[in-house]
């Protein structure tokens, strides 16, 4: 909401009424609220955790040089 304008400006226009709502070519089923859907919600918040779970796995039963080779990085024999 705008603050009311006051009607001791001199040479200011009358404020117009609200504009009547022109009609949406968006239907009114596209802006309702959504609806819960918690067998959904479940389903992507296990599967989220069973990545999580396989990540970790990964990284503590994983070699480091086998990390490290997928980032690019290599490791160099000792110099000497």
């Amino acid at each position: 909401m705008t603050a009311p304008i006051p009607r001791d400006i001199p040479d200011l226009p009358a404020v117009p009424g609200a504009p009547a709502l022109s009609p949406s070519p968006v239907p009114a089923t596209a802006v309702v609220a959504p609806v819960r859907h918690p067998l959904t919600a479940t389903f992507r918040l296990l599967t989220a955790l069973a990545a999580i779970t396989g990540v970790t796995i990964t990284l503590l039963l994983g070699s480091p040089t086998r990390h490290r080779s997928k980032t690019g990085f290599r490791l160099q024999p000792p110099v000497g």
